[in-house]
């Protein structure tokens, strides 16, 4: 199990409480624990029965510690839900870095290989389809899933299509409101391979239709400058 930024962070918000008795690097050592059992034992049990099966009791047995435990570090089953969304979202976009790495030294082509990756990653994982595509929208809601998403991906979508834009590869247009518009785009793509029926849908064929979309943003001409219209697609 990866040690999340969201844990990193709570390390320190529990490093600045008062602690009463006992060694204080003993108390908060043991509390980042119970809380990383936690995540663990809703992660488990979210993307193997889903949320609206998943009971408090099978989190605090899966975690072994008690109820009170699991009360101190979240208001509600809807808020260890949500750590588990951020723990996923972060994992899938450091997984498609990773692939991204090994990509040609070309904005433009690291930037597809990196979406490319995302979906591929999403279609072999069942976790990624259930806790952030099928149950993340109804207990957190469409706005709290977007926020979260994009964190990892219309943020620094947003800086690269900048670049491009400023070198002339894709049209020019406001890149934030771009962003956001793909980052739509890749999650109803997503969406589409969560829901895939396997005996009778290919799951390859939303991952080929966002590809091929993405791809004819880029400008044929790149040094035109001009604002993105249909003479501008390659």
């Amino acid at each position: 199990m990866h040690f999340t930024k969201l844990q990193a962070e709570d390390q320190s918000i529990v490093h600045h409480l008062p602690l009463r008795g006992g060694a204080p690097d003993t108390q908060r050592k043991r509390a980042a624990e119970t809380k990383t059992a936690l995540i663990e034992a809703a992660r488990k049990s979210f993307v193997e029965k889903g949320f609206a099966l998943t009971g408090t009791n099978d989190i605090v047995e899966g975690a072994e510690v008690t109820r009170g435990a699991l009360y101190h570090h979240f208001a509600n089953k809807e808020d260890l839900f949500e750590a588990v969304f951020l723990q996923l979202t972060e994992e899938l976009d450091q997984t498609a870095r990773i692939r991204v790495a090994s990509a040609p030294d070309d904005l433009w082509e690291r930037v597809c290989t990196a979406f490319e990756s995302h979906l591929d990653l999403i279609a072999t994982s069942r976790a990624y389809q259930q806790v952030l595509l099928l149950d993340g929208p109804a207990v957190l809601g469409w706005s709290r899933c977007r926020e979260l998403q994009s964190r990892f991906i219309a943020t620094y979508l947003t800086q690269a299509l900048e670049t491009l834009m400023q070198k002339g590869e894709i049209g020019s247009a406001p890149a934030q409101s771009l962003a956001f518009v793909i980052q739509a785009a890749l999650n109803d793509a997503a969406l589409a391979i969560a829901n895939c029926d396997s005996s009778k849908d290919d799951p390859t064929a939303p991952v080929e239709a966002f590809m091929f979309w993405l791809r004819r943003l880029r400008n044929t001409h790149p040094n035109s400058n001009s604002r993105m219209s249909g003479d501008d697609h390659g």
